[in-house]
């Protein structure tokens, strides 16, 4: 393999992960933030332990006017016209639905899987990389790593859509707001899925590959 092709490689693996990284740690203060505040939810009455509220993080869209609320510039003393995409709101936890608590300790199962595949994904590109300098592409463990990393991050596509799904459906049964309309989005969950898909397509493609040049090995 020539020297251009190693550095494309190198460098197309480094940005893979960079994504994957990236997507996690840019919502890294979300996720410290909603630790703390499921820590604090946590109340004590007379030694038994009972949750006090649960936060529901939900998007929304303006039901009329594009920039429907108010806020002050402090510099200037101006009230500007503003509008916002997400909210988070404390419910209590009284109101909760009791399926959206076991549906959340379902998730939360699925969320120690999701931690350990964002640590198996750099790991498998890694050895990918290292695999493909050293000039051993076309290998039945290559492919195996590009399949398991392709269904890791489908799985983390299906664990971000469910989590949005049931935020959505607890927001709803909830919440009506004055100016805006909650809504269901994906958020940045899709590029999990197009790069999942991709990655897949690409095992394919190598695997076709492999078969081929094991083939014409044998014919000569």
């Amino acid at each position: 393999m020539n020297k251009r092709l190693k550095i494309l490689v190198v460098l197309f693996g480094v940005l893979y992960v960079a994504i994957v990284v990236f997507n996690f740690t840019s919502n890294f203060d979300d996720i410290s933030g909603n630790f703390m505040d499921g820590y604090n939810s946590v109340g004590s009455e007379e030694g038994v332990f009972a949750m006090k509220y649960s936060i529901l993080h939900f998007d929304v869209l303006p039901k009329g006017e594009r920039y429907c609320d108010n806020m002050q510039n402090l510099k200037s003393g101006e009230i500007l016209k503003v509008r916002t995409n997400t909210y988070a709101a404390k419910i209590d936890f009284a109101q909760m639905p009791a399926e959206t608590f076991l549906i959340e300790m379902l998730l939360s199962i699925f969320a120690w899987a999701a931690l350990f595949i964002l640590i198996l994904i750099p790991v498998l590109i890694f050895k990918i990389i290292r695999s493909i300098v050293k000039d051993d592409v076309f290998n039945v463990l290559n492919i195996r790593r590009l399949k398991w990393t392709g269904y890791a991050l489908v799985f983390l596509f299906v664990f971000h859509l469910l989590n949005y799904l049931q935020v959505y459906i607890t927001a709803k049964k909830l919440l009506e707001l004055q100016n805006y309309e909650i809504v269901f989005t994906m958020g940045e969950s899709y590029l999990y899925l197009i790069m999942g898909i991709g990655t897949l397509l690409f095992a394919e493609i190598l695997k076709i590959s492999t078969k081929i040049k094991e083939e014409n090995e044998l014919t000569v």
